[in-house]
């Protein structure tokens, strides 16, 4: 196993060539030397390629580093004294509600099955081509249908997404539909602020054209200014009507549903829709089925 550790130290750029279990620490030739004078009953592990001792007696799950001296019976695994801590979070005590021992009292019953286990697997080992190439087929087969599922779940929630966003478009036009037609033009708010000064330039306009003593040849000019001093006169009305509907009408305006529960209810069905099924039938059974029907 390559090395690729770098020394602890700040200062040394150097890879690491060995752990102290103690100090969590990885040293370089420098950093060693001076380690070793001042901690000499640490334990310290090279990390040449050879040594493997480091990897298989250090636990290797994040930010322990501990030499691994215990043993959990339930995950058959072993396990340093971070691991079986009753403390649990970031990473620890993993083992805290497992059965454990240590590693000196698993070592005989282990190494009694031994012999048998290492028949087993070169048993095994002699045909193991054909098995790793069905097992390539099913999880080739199993991945497959995992993603077609997968695709299948997405194209039913974009349908219902779509569905909801376009529900979601539709009231929303409708309120800006019902606000212009009952209450009033959104077009003619804009519109008023302005309108004083249109007023004022039309009347203006109304007054020259309406002079005899003043000849405008272009009879358009003439219409135009006509229909300027009506459509302001128009706007005004429409405002004065609106002002009054408002004042005399009690305004209600709601979106349903508006109770908490109902909106809840449909979250919920939300939250609750769809099932996956797994439809696991052993292909034996159902030829022996179909030959008997």
């Amino acid at each position: 196993m390559e090395n690729n550790k770098k020394c602890s130290s700040k200062n040394h750029i150097r890879d690491a060539i060995s752990f102290c279990t103690e100090c969590d620490l990885y040293m370089c030739i420098q950093c060693l030397k001076s380690h070793s004078e001042l901690f000499q009953n640490h334990h310290k592990y090279d990390l040449n390629e050879e040594n493997q001792d480091f990897h298989s007696c250090i636990c290797q799950e994040p930010n322990h580093k501990m030499e691994l001296e215990y043993f959990c019976e339930n995950h058959n695994k072993l396990c340093c004294a971070v691991c079986i801590t009753k403390i649990k979070g970031n990473g620890k005590g993993q083992h805290a509600g497992c059965n454990i021992c240590f590693i000196t009292e698993i070592k005989d019953k282990k190494k009694s099955k031994l012999n048998e286990n290492i028949e087993i697997l070169e048993n095994y080992s002699k045909n193991i081509e054909q098995p790793l190439s069905e097992f390539k087929k099913i999880y080739k087969k199993i991945i497959e249908s995992k993603e077609e599922l997968k695709k299948k779940v997405s194209e039913v929630f974009t349908k219902i997404k779509n569905a909801l966003n376009n529900r979601e478009a539709e009231l929303l036009l409708e309120i800006d539909n019902g606000f212009d037609n009952l209450y009033f033009k959104e077009d003619l708010a804009k519109q008023s602020e302005k309108l004083a000064n249109e007023i004022k330039t039309s009347l203006e306009e109304g007054k020259i054209i309406n002079n005899d003593d003043y000849k405008i040849d272009k009879l358009n000019i003439i219409i135009n200014g006509c229909l300027n001093i009506e459509n302001n006169i128009n706007k005004i009305q429409l405002i004065k009507d609106i002002i009054e509907k408002n004042n005399n009408t009690e305004i209600t305006i709601d979106f349903l549903p508006k109770e908490e529960k109902e909106i809840d209810e449909l979250i919920n069905k939300i939250k609750l829709f769809g099932k996956i099924n797994h439809d696991i039938k052993e292909k034996n059974a159902e030829v022996d089925r179909n030959s008997h029907s």
